[in-house]
């Protein structure tokens, strides 16, 4: 720089010398960019908001202001944000640090691990920083698995062919269906169709598994009642009682084939009750009643109380037959403990089945309006399996109670 004098009245002009002037420029303070995405950890659809702060790290820190820049990392899967950029806000005191924005990530449909940066650009007075990488861990959930069915025609009747559709959603795919139609067939077809060859009400159950891993069931019951053909013959079946209890074989009959029987042909013999019902067969006017008595024989002294569910079918109709009709009324037997005798009775036989400690019981089961009706006996143990002895006929004594 050089300044000139220009004079006056009074005075002449003159030229000074150069004098140079140095301007040096002001030093930026440096900066601290950190980026926190909260959650951690999201599920498919669900969003995290990743939070950059800006500060000033000089020893006389201000508020950094201007524009933070975000990246998904090379190998991010299972999102996307919702912007590049964002501006830094004006801290809660004006003027003082830190500064911070954020920007929204968004789990995608795939799960998948999402690794977000940030830059902070910097502005007059601050030096550009950039953050460590934060991590996003997006996961997938597998919805419920829900099962449900429809049938068709409502009300079906004997011979009537009957529509089953499923309805599954959750879990994953594929699925595997297994049908019970409740009256012994079964199907693993996902819409399948069943006769009944019977009248009656039966259960229909549709268990799902599907592909999960761990896998997931899911099963929905239905009720289907299916109607005789108009104009079909039908009848109902009733018992009395519908519960009694039994003292097990008497150690007094092992092994003793003629003073412990109350009955030489039984059916049927598992070994563990013996089921058999008098008379067999039956012929009913309409509107008419009989009875028939079905006996009931432990054949094991168990160690504890045991439960058995002892099952009275009547059929009506040619067995296979179109016009067959099948009903039945349930009972349960329980069977308890029969005491060793004393040693003075020891080895000697009952004088008369009546005699001894173990019972059999009879209940008749009521069959009204008309048809051939045959009553049989199904054994179904609703215990584990009875500890004791157990022979082919044996039992010692007799209990009997009418049905109605």
């Amino acid at each position: 720089m050089m300044g000139n004098y220009g004079g006056d009245s009074t005075h002449n002009g003159s030229s000074g010398t150069s004098a140079a002037i140095n301007v040096t420029p002001g030093q930026l303070d440096n900066t601290s960019t950190t980026v926190v995405c909260a959650p951690a950890s999201i599920n498919i659809g669900e969003t995290s908001a990743c939070t950059v702060t800006v500060t000033d790290i000089g020893s006389n820190p201000t508020s950094a202001t201007g524009t933070v820049t975000f990246t998904l990392d090379a190998g991010t899967t299972g999102g996307s944000l919702s912007s590049g950029t964002c501006n830094l806000t004006t801290p809660v005191v004006p003027g003082q640090p830190p500064s911070s924005c954020f920007v929204t990530f968004l789990g995608s449909s795939a799960a998948g691990i999402a690794t977000v940066s940030a830059s902070y650009d910097g502005d007059a007075t601050h030096n550009t920083s950039s953050s460590i990488a934060a991590t996003i861990t997006v996961t997938s959930v597998i919805p419920p698995l829900t099962v449900d069915f429809s049938f068709s025609p409502s009300s079906p009747t004997v011979g009537q062919s009957v529509s089953f559709i499923s309805s599954v959603s959750g879990g994953t795919a594929p699925y595997t269906y297994a049908w019970d139609f409740g009256d012994g067939s079964t199907s693993a077809a996902v819409n399948p169709s069943h006769t009944y060859s019977t009248a009656g009400s039966f259960t229909v159950e549709l268990a799902v598994t599907d592909s999960s891993s761990p896998m997931l069931s899911q099963s929905a019951p239905h009720t289907v009642i299916v109607s005789p053909v108009t104009g079909q013959k039908d009848f109902t079946i009733s018992a009395r009682p519908t519960s009694i209890t039994l003292v097990g074989e008497s150690p007094l009959c092992e092994g003793a084939s003629t003073l412990c029987d109350l009955a030489r042909s039984v059916s049927p013999r598992n070994g563990l009750l013996t089921v058999y019902c008098r008379q067999g067969a039956t012929q009913l006017m309409p509107g008419a009643t009989v009875k028939i008595r079905c006996f009931v024989e432990p054949e094991i002294n168990p160690d504890s109380q045991t439960t058995f569910t002892v099952t009275i079918i009547g059929r009506f109709g040619a067995l296979g037959s179109t016009g067959f009709l099948s009903h039945s009324v349930t009972i349960t037997v329980t069977v308890t403990h029969a005491p060793t005798p004393s040693d003075d009775n020891t080895g000697d036989p009952p004088s008369s089945p009546l005699t001894a400690s173990t019972g059999t019981s009879s209940t008749g089961a009521t069959i009204a309006v008309g048809g051939l009706v045959v009553a049989s006996g199904t054994l179904a143990e609703s215990r584990g399996q009875a500890h004791g002895h157990r022979h082919a006929y044996g039992h010692g004594g007799h209990h009997h109670s009418d049905s109605a």
